[in-house]
C-alpha cells in the first residue's frame, strides 16, 4: 500500500500530519474548530468496499458507547466529502506504552497504576460485551506520564458475535507476540485471551521485554521466563502473573478487575509508598547479580531493539509514530483435495487452520487488521534475542519387538470404547505403521516444519511430546472441536509403565484407588491411568474426578451413541480415524460445513499409496446439495487429467449424505506434503 499524500484539509478537519497508516485506515493530526484531534479515515483503497465501510463505522458506535477516563474518546463521526467514514478522537498529548519501555522498564508502584486503569477500561469493555483482541504496549497511550489510555478498538468484537479468529486474506486477528496459545488453533477471542494480553503486557512493563526469546519456539509458551529472573519483585506477583500466561484459559482470572485485584495483592508487601522509593527496582550496574541485566549505554532496552513495534506487520495504531505499508495479500494455492485428505491425516484440525481463508466470512462487527501468522527473518523476529536453551525430554526406552498392524488396528479398536461416555469428536492413529514407512516419514518431515504444526507440538507438555512420538497408535476424544479442555488421550507404546510414571514424576501426585490402582494427577493436565502396562491414559476433563476418570479405564462404556455408529461406518483395516458427531447443532470452525453436520474419515495405507474417503452428513437434502455444488467443481477438475499413478478422487451424493473418496500415489502424498508444509 503506497504511503498516502498528505491532504491541507479534509472537510472540515485542517490536517497537519500523519500520525500513523495501517491495513484500514489512516490517522491525521488535524484541528476541528478550536480542538485538537486524531482524525482516523478508511483508506482511500477501501472505501469502495462496503463490508469495510460497515466495520469501520460499527468501530465509531462502538467506541461512542463506552464512558470510561481509560478508553479513548470519540468526538464524532461522520463521511467526509468523497464519501469516506471518518471518525474523530480526542488528541492526546503523551506517547506510547511501548515508546515508554523502549527506554526500560517501569518501576512497581508506576506500573501497578497503569495497569489498575488498563484493568479497569477492559472491564468496562468486558461488562459491554466487547472484547478488545490486541491488547499491548502499542495499543497503550500515556499521558503526563501517570494515565493509561487504551487505543485502537479496530479489531474489537461482540462476545456474542459469531467466531472470527481470521481476516479475510487468512491472516490471525491480533498480533502473534501477544495472543494466547489457544487463538493460533482457530479458537475464538474471549474475555480470557483478552487476560493473557494483560499479563503479556503488565510482563513487558515491568521487564522492558516480552516473557519468550524466540517466537519460533513453541515450546517457550509453556515456560515464561521467570519475572524474578530479570526484575526485583516480590514471589507472589511472579506466580500470579504466571497464573495469568497459563496456557489453559481456565487457569486466568476470570475477569480483568480480578487480575488487577490478585497483581496488587501480590504485589503488596513490597509496593512502596513514598515517592523517593520508586526508583526501578534494579540492582546497580557495579554489582549486578547473575541473569538479572541492567540497561547500559552499549545495551539498549529491548524494545528500543525492537523498534516501535513488536508485530513486525501492520501498524494498527492510530498514534503509531511511523507509518507502514500494508503487506499485499498472497493468492494461495486452492489445494482442497490435499487439504481433505490431511483431515483425515491430521484428525481435521490442520485443514481448517491452513486452507485457504479468502472466501468471505461471515459478517462480524470488526474492522479487519491482517496481522499474518508467519515464520519471520531473524532481523525482523520480535522474539529474536538469542534463544535460552530448553531441557528436552529424552525419548522413553522401548522393550519387545514391534507390534503388527494387524494387532494394532485391533488394540485401537478395543481402547475406542474406553473413551468417556459424552465423547463426540474422535482421532485416532497407527503411529507406528506410519513412523516404519518412509513415504511419512518424508511427508511428516516437511509439515512438521510448519510454524502451525511446530506451535501445537511445542505446546504438549514434554513428557505427552514424547509418549506420541515414541507411539505404536494413540487416540485422542473430547466433547468437540473448541472443548481441549475436555479431552482424553489414549496412548500404546513399548515401554515399561515405571518409566512412564517416572516421566511424569516430578509434576504429579499419587492417589490410591479403592481397587488399589494408582492414579498420577498432572497439574495443568488432568489424571494419568493405565488400560494396561503398555497403554497410557490421560485425561484432561476437568469436570471428570479421579474415580470418574478411574472407572473409564475399567469399564469402557464409552463414546456418543452417533460416535459409534460412524465409527462402525469406517474400515477396520484404517490407519487413520476422524469422527464427528454433530448432534447438538455443532459448530464447525471456520464454518465448511452446516451446523450439526456429522463427519467420518478414514485413511488406509498400501504399497501404490493411501486411499481416503471423507462421508459428511447434514442432515438436510438442501444442504447436502449446495455442499456437493461447491466442493465438486472445486475438487473434481484438480484430478480429471490424471493417471492411476497420480490418483483419483470423486464427489458423490446420496440424499443428505456427501462422499469424497479417492486415492493418491506415493508422488502425490509428497506433492500434497510440500504444498502444505509451503502454505503460511
Amino acid at each position: 500500500m503506497i504511503p498516502a499524500a498528505l491532504p491541507s484539509s479534509l472537510g472540515e478537519f485542517r490536517v497537519e500530519a500523519i500520525l500513523g497508516e495501517g491495513g484500514s485506515g489512516i490517522v491525521y493530526d488535524a484541528t476541528w474548530g478550536p480542538r485538537k484531534v486524531a482524525l482516523k479515515v478508511l483508506h482511500p483503497s477501501l472505501a469502495d468496499t462496503d463490508r469495510v465501510r460497515a466495520q469501520f463505522l460499527i468501530e465509531a458506535q462502538r467506541l461512542q458507547t463506552i464512558a470510561h477516563p481509560a478508553v479513548v474518546k470519540v468526538l464524532a463521526v461522520g463521511e467526509l466529502p468523497d464519501g469516506r467514514p471518518y471518525l474523530a478522537m480526542e488528541r492526546l498529548d503523551g506517547e506510547t506504552l511501548a515508546q515508554v519501555l523502549a527506554r526500560g522498564p517501569l518501576p512497581l508502584a508506576q506500573t501497578l497504576e497503569l495497569f489498575g486503569e488498563l484493568c479497569s477500561a477492559v472491564g468496562t469493555l468486558h461488562e459491554q460485551g466487547l472484547i478488545h483482541r490486541d491488547l499491548k504496549p502499542e495499543n497503550v497511550f500515556i499521558v503526563g506520564g501517570k494515565h493509561a489510555v487504551l487505543l485502537d478498538f479496530g479489531i474489537a468484537k461482540d462476545i456474542a458475535a459469531p467466531a472470527s479468529t481470521t481476516t479475510m486474506d487468512g491472516g490471525v486477528r491480533g498480533t502473534p507476540a501477544y495472543m494466547a496459545p489457544e487463538r493460533f488453533f482457530g479458537q475464538p477471542a474471549s474475555t480470557a485471551t483478552d487476560i493473557y494480553e494483560l499479563a503479556v503486557t503488565l510482563y513487558a512493563m515491568l521487564a522492558g521485554r516480552l516473557p519468550w526469546d524466540d517466537l519460533a519456539d513453541p515450546e517457550a509458551r509453556l515456560s515464561p521466563r521467570p519475572l524474578v529472573d530479570l526484575v526485583s519483585i516480590p514471589d507472589e506477583l511472579d506466580v500470579e502473573i504466571r497464573r495469568a500466561l497459563s496456557t489453559r484459559a481456565q487457569n486466568r482470572p476470570s475477569t480483568a478487575p480480578a487480575l488487577d485485584a490478585a497483581v496488587r495483592a501480590a504485589a503488596g508487601a513490597s509496593t512502596p509508598t513514598q515517592p523517593a522509593d520508586t526508583a526501578r527496582m534494579r540492582p546497580a550496574p557495579s554489582d549486578p547479580p547473575p541473569n538479572k541485566p541492567t540497561i547500559t549505554a552499549e545495551r539498549k532496552p529491548w524494545f528500543a531493539e525492537r523498534q516501535n513495534t513488536t508485530d513486525r506487520g501492520k501498524t494498527p495504531l492510530a498514534w503509531a509514530p511511523t507509518a507502514q505499508a500494508a503487506p499485499t495479500p498472497k493468492k494461495r494455492w486452492p489445494i482442497y483435495a490435499a487439504a481433505l485428505s490431511l483431515a483425515a491425516v491430521g484428525g481435521g484440525v490442520a485443514w481448517w487452520q491452513l486452507r485457504d481463508r479468502s472466501s468471505p466470512e461471515a459478517p462480524t462487527p470488526a474492522v479487519s487488521i491482517a496481522v499474518p501468522v508467519k515464520t519471520l527473518p531473524p532481523e525482523s523476529d520480535p522474539w529474536g534475542a538469542p534463544a535460552r536453551p530448553t531441557p528436552s525430554t529424552p525419548p522413553l526406552a522401548t522393550f519387545g519387538p514391534e507390534i503388527s498392524v494387524a494387532i494394532a488396528q485391533s488394540e485401537l479398536a478395543a481402547a475406542l470404547p474406553h473413551l468417556p461416555a459424552d465423547t463426540s469428536f474422535v482421532i485416532a492413529a497407527l503411529v507406528g505403521q506410519m513412523n516404519r514407512d518412509e513415504r511419512f516419514i518424508s511427508m511428516f518431515d516437511k509439515l512438521g516444519k510448519h510454524p502451525k504444526v511446530q506451535m501445537a507440538f511445542g505446546l504438549m507438555p514434554p513428557c505427552v511430546k514424547t509418549l506420541i512420538s515414541g507411539s505404536e497408535w494413540f487416540a485422542f476424544g473430547s466433547t468437540g472441536f473448541m472443548a481441549d479442555k475436555q479431552g482424553t488421550l489414549i496412548v500404546r507404546g513399548r515401554w515399561q509403565r515405571s518409566d512412564v510414571e517416572a516421566c511424569f514424576s516430578a509434576q504429579s501426585q499419587t492417589f490410591t484407588m479403592t481397587d488399589g490402582a494408582k492414579l498420577l494427577q498432572l497439574p495443568e493436565i488432568g489424571w494419568l491411568d493405565f488400560l494396561d502396562a503398555n497403554t497410557v491414559y490421560i485425561s484432561v476433563r476437568q469436570d471428570l474426578a479421579a474415580a470418574q476418570v478411574h472407572d473409564n479405564v475399567k469399564k469402557g462404556v464409552g463414546l456418543t451413541k452417533r460416535a459409534r455408529t460412524l465409527l462402525a461406518t469406517l474400515p477396520p483395516n484404517r490407519a487413520l480415524t476422524f469422527v464427528v458427531d454433530g448432534t447438538g447443532n455443532v459448530e464447525w470452525p471456520g464454518d465448511p460445513l452446516p451446523r450439526g453436520s456429522d463427519a467420518a474419515a478414514s485413511v488406509q495405507i498400501s504399497d501404490w499409496g493411501v486411499a481416503f474417503d471423507v462421508a459428511l452428513d447434514t442432515h438436510d437434502e438442501a444442504s447436502a446439495r449446495q455442499l456437493e455444488a461447491k466442493v465438486k467443481p472445486e475438487l473434481e477438475p484438480l484430478f480429471a487429467s490424471t493417471t492411476d499413478s497420480v490418483g483419483k478422487l470423486a464427489v458423490t451424493r446420496a440424499k443428505s449424505n456427501v462422499r469424497i473418496s479417492g486415492k493418491l500415489s506415493t508422488l502425490m502424498m509428497g506433492i500434497v506434503s510440500s504444498s502444505i508444509a509451503a502454505m503460511p
